[in-house]
Parts: structure tokens; C-alpha cells; sequence
């Protein structure tokens, strides 16, 4: 509960930056042109692999500040954005207005306010690994299931499975601004990660295990569209058998 109160209160005070823009906070170093451009083209990949259609009801959770939602609603019947940070549904709700077919709601990965077989496609991206523990995820798995219509597609995206290549990464986007804090922010984290680790850490079998328990398919498993974590995150795509 500690871990998923820390990210709550993180989520709720980057919601008042992404108010004003589009530039995610997360050490990318990109000018609001370059996120902005970044997001484009990771919608587009979202959309592509949940074949999103104008039939389908479509659920974003870990929506954020609303972006891909506002996305998918071009493409869908209908979209639901949830987000278990208020102030991220606050800021969502303000950027969305004007918007018919698009709803946002206060909620947990893990306790899904929707019936069952509510959604023909989900998106869940960036999510699953800021989850307490792997029972959390398999509670995660059972509710995106049990939400999701029969032969329904659910996208789980941009998990990481290599905590060391991560660290690096990190590393890399903060050398750019300063040598000297990178190397300590670097032992830092290392020390963060090692003795209370903020996120958790996958193996593909892992993540196709947590989909056949709850009865979903694995359709393809491939490198995240999160740039620049391609070569440490996965994304895979998920079929309701």
C-alpha cells in the first residue's frame, strides 16, 4: 500500500505540470514538439494493433492527462478513461471538453467500475508494473478479462523485464544535463531499486502466464513503441478466448 500511495501522490503532482502541456515528466529531455510528435506515433501503433473500429466501446486505463484517450474517441464508438490519480482525471476532464463520446472516471486497475463484457478493446499502457506485487497484476489480468467481451483484444504495454538496462537508460537522458548528478541520481537509484524497488520487472512467460490464468490469449509479443525502451519493455497484445 505504501508503494501505490508514493505513486498516487507522484501522479497527482505531475498532473498539475501536464495541465499546461503535453510534455510528459519522464527524464526524456524532448522539447514539446518532440513529445508531442513521440505521442503521435505511439497512438497510432495503439490504434493499429487493437484494430480500433467505429463499433468499438474502448477502455484507456492509466489514462493520464486523457491524450490517447482523446485519440481513440476519433477512431470509436465510445471510450472510458480511467485513472486511480484524481488530479490526472481532473486535468483529463478539462482537456477532453467539448468531447461527446468520451467519459472519465476515479478508478483501480484492480476493481474495474464496469460490468461484464462492457469493453471490445482495452488499452493498458504503462500500468501493470507501478502495481504492489504480482498478485496485484493477476487481480489486474482477471478484471481486464472479466470487463473485456468474448474475442475482445486488450493491449498491455511498455513493461520492462531488465531493471539494470533501465537504470542505464535513465542514466543516459540525465548525463545530458549533468554529469556529476547523474552519477549520483545513478547510485541512487540503484540503491532504490535493490532494497525497495519502486516498479516491477517481467518475464514474457510471466506476463502470457498472468493471460492464460485469467483466459486470454496471447497474440504477439513485441518491443514497446515507448521510445526510448525498446530494447528493455515489452508490449503484448491479448485476445478474450
Amino acid at each position: 500500500m505504501i508503494k501505490k500511495a508514493l505513486h498516487k501522490m507522484r501522479w497527482n503532482k505531475i498532473a498539475g505540470k501536464l495541465a499546461k502541456n503535453r510534455v510528459a515528466i519522464r527524464g526524456r529531455n524532448l522539447s514539446q514538439e518532440e513529445e508531442l510528435a513521440l505521442c503521435e506515433r505511439i497512438a497510432k501503433k495503439k490504434i493499429e494493433y487493437l484494430k480500433i473500429s467505429s463499433d468499438d466501446n474502448v477502455l484507456d486505463i492509466g489514462c493520464s492527462e486523457g491524450y490517447f484517450t482523446r485519440e481513440f474517441a476519433r477512431h470509436s464508438s465510445q471510450v472510458w478513461g480511467i485513472d486511480f490519480a484524481p488530479k490526472m482525471i481532473e486535468v483529463a476532464i478539462n482537456k477532453g471538453k467539448g468531447i461527446t463520446n468520451v467519459s472519465y472516471k476515479v478508478a483501480s486497475i484492480t476493481d474495474l467500475p464496469f460490468k461484464n463484457g462492457f469493453f471490445t478493446k482495452i488499452n493498458c499502457f504503462s500500468v501493470i508494473q507501478y502495481l504492489e506485487n504480482f498478485n496485484e497484476v493477476q487481480k489486474a489480468f482477471d478484471e481486464i478479462a472479466r470487463v473485456l467481451v468474448r474475442g475482445g483484444i486488450a493491449y498491455i504495454g511498455d513493461v520492462y523485464f531488465d531493471k539494470k538496462e533501465l537504470l542505464k537508460i535513465i542514466y543516459k537522458q540525465e548525463v545530458r544535463n549533468n554529469l556529476r548528478l547523474a552519477r549520483i541520481g545513478y547510485l541512487i537509484n540503484l540503491f532504490i531499486f535493490t532494497v525497495f524497488p519502486p516498479i516491477l520487472f517481467f518475464s514474457k512467460e510471466e506476463l502470457y502466464q498472468f493471460g492464460e490464468n485469467s483466459g486470454l490469449k496471447t497474440v504477439f509479443c513485441r518491443k514497446t513503441i515507448d521510445e526510448p525502451y525498446e530494447d528493455i519493455g515489452m508490449d503484448i497484445l491479448f485476445c478474450k478466448l
